[in-house]
């Protein structure tokens, strides 16, 4: 398992699963999936010892994803970095960033005067 780079990832790691939060936070994520907690907290159950453990994970995760990301608090937040990856297939120069970005905005720019006209 890769080290992780923050004191926040550190603790986390260092602490493991913390049930308690785990249940305070399952409700913040049942209250923005517009979900009722009990429907939330009986779907997990239902979906097996297993996927309860990595949900309870995913749980404290999210709220320390949305301190780093939301909140920009890097000392108490986890930012979730490396997911995408796989999805990078080229690493071009500054230079080829900026010409391609001046290409797509020309691309898009005559499409939506053409729109208008």
């Amino acid at each position: 398992m890769p080290r992780p780079k923050t004191e926040a990832a550190e603790r986390a790691v260092r602490n493991g699963l913390d049930w308690l939060a785990a249940f305070s936070n399952s409700r913040d994520i049942a209250a923005q999936l517009h979900l009722s907690y009990a429907k939330l907290f009986l779907g997990v159950l239902a979906s097996g010892w297993q996927n309860a453990v990595q949900l309870a994970y995913m749980a404290n995760g999210f709220k320390a994803f949305k301190r780093a990301t939301e909140d920009g608090d890097l000392e108490k937040g986890i930012l979730p970095v490396g997911q995408a990856t796989g999805l990078v297939h080229d690493e071009p120069a500054v230079r080829e960033v900026i010409e391609r970005m001046v290409a797509e905005a020309n691309r898009v720019s005559g499409k939506l005067s053409r729109q208008l006209v």
